[in-house]
């Protein structure tokens, strides 16, 4: 679970795994949130991926935000996360699921699929 100071890896890891930068305020902020819950997963006494779950405020919904070292995938972590992410989610009493990733993620594509996710829609997402 998260602890003060997790942040700093959440932000590192976001970077390298999707080379886009959160800062470590915004992923404190998030990762302890009232209807979030935070899975870090260490390697070998080193984080190396995270998850948080997140209750969307309109009820029965939830997403999460997850992200695991290059190095790190293909090794069943994402899946482990993912589960644990379920779990948590069923508890808050979350219907629904939804990720919500960027369509050249090959590694997420491939994670959400096994576990059972049904494309939906594209769309376009633009950064200013």
């Amino acid at each position: 679970m998260f602890e003060d100071g997790d942040q700093f890896f959440m932000s590192e890891i976001h970077k390298k795994a999707l080379n886009e930068d959160v800062s470590p305020k915004d992923y404190k902020e998030w990762a302890t949130a009232a209807n979030c819950q935070t899975i870090i997963a260490i390697h070998r006494d080193a984080p190396v991926g995270f998850i948080i779950a997140e209750k969307r405020c309109c009820g029965s919904l939830g997403d999460f935000n997850i992200a695991v070292k290059p190095a790190h995938q293909s090794k069943g972590i994402g899946s482990a996360l993912l589960r644990a992410a379920f779990n948590i989610l069923l508890d808050m009493k979350v219907k629904k699921v939804i990720a919500d990733y960027l369509v050249l993620n090959t590694h997420a594509h491939n994670l959400y699929q096994k576990h059972g996710f049904k494309l939906q829609r594209i769309y376009n997402y633009f950064l200013v």
